[in-house]
């Protein structure tokens, strides 16, 4: 999904941020420190906030996003890549200003939760905060079926589709059915009503027109991502998550094929 996408980023910022905020808090005395002109700036959104943000800004996408990404997702290549993309004029500059508004907007709904707000119960405050954000990751990433990543038509197949995209129909002499049936070639089985070979067709005819070009297809929706929109280089060293869809004509040669002998 999207939320998969910008996970290492989001990684990539809470260990910068959390990093960066747990040395101030060290330099300023920690929890015990008496210094109120120490405290009232760290509550200041934007000096503490704006001054985090754009340490983050600076540092997750220059260091930290790629090593994440090919940490998590096996993504090799990906440090370099975002090596690239922070080379492009003011990439950096605007990362760094992003992250500075952003930090000045988010360090109040960082401080208060994590620090307390006085005359308030923790379970009264920082647990409903606690309870909410909870809830929100738990919808984005397990909440929202059918939801991914934008690739173009045809470059990913889900692998749940292969029996589809390799199917021919077949009569299914079984004592239960007697009739003709999807039978997948990939999965040696009969996979349905004969109306699912017709969405297989369709889903492969979708993905032969766009490997007309030369691209290639992927059974997963992250690297068809990445091949498309990224790093065409992903094909090689991805070699296999790539398939190879069946001409229209070969599907039906071996279903004639299976009729012959099945009579």
């Amino acid at each position: 999904t999207v939320a998969s996408l910008i996970l290492p980023c989001a990684m990539g910022n809470a260990i910068v941020a959390g990093g960066v905020y747990g040395l101030v808090d060290v330099a300023c005395g920690g929890p015990c420190s008496q210094s109120e002109h120490l405290n009232k700036v760290l509550k200041t959104p934007w000096i503490m906030g704006s001054g985090i943000g754009a340490s983050v800004g600076y540092v997750a996408p220059n260091y930290a996003y790629g090593p994440v990404m090919e940490y998590v997702y096996g993504m090799e290549g990906m440090s370099q890549s975002m090596q690239y993309i922070m080379n492009v004029p003011f990439a950096t500059e605007t990362c760094v200003a992003t992250g500075a508004v952003a930090g000045m907007i988010l360090h109040p709904l960082l401080y208060f939760p994590m620090n307390g707000v006085q005359g308030l119960r923790w379970t009264y405050f920082s647990g409903v905060a606690l309870a909410l954000v909870s809830s929100a990751l738990y919808y984005v990433y397990y909440g929202r079926e059918g939801v991914g990543l934008p690739v173009p038509a045809g470059s990913y197949i889900s692998p749940s589709e292969l029996e589809l995209v390799e199917s021919v129909l077949r009569y299914n002499n079984s004592s239960q059915a007697q009739e003709i049936q999807t039978y997948s070639l990939a999965s040696e089985r009969f996979i349905g009503s004969r109306e699912k070979c017709a969405e297989g067709q369709a889903i492969a005819e979708e993905c032969r027109t766009y490997s007309k070009s030369g691209r290639v297809v992927f059974d997963d929706r992250l690297l068809a991502f990445v091949y498309n929109y990224w790093d065409v280089n992903a094909k090689t060293r991805y070699p296999e998550h790539i398939l190879s869809i069946e001409s229209k004509a070969d599907l039906q040669q071996q279903q004639v094929s299976m009729a012959i002998t099945d009579a």
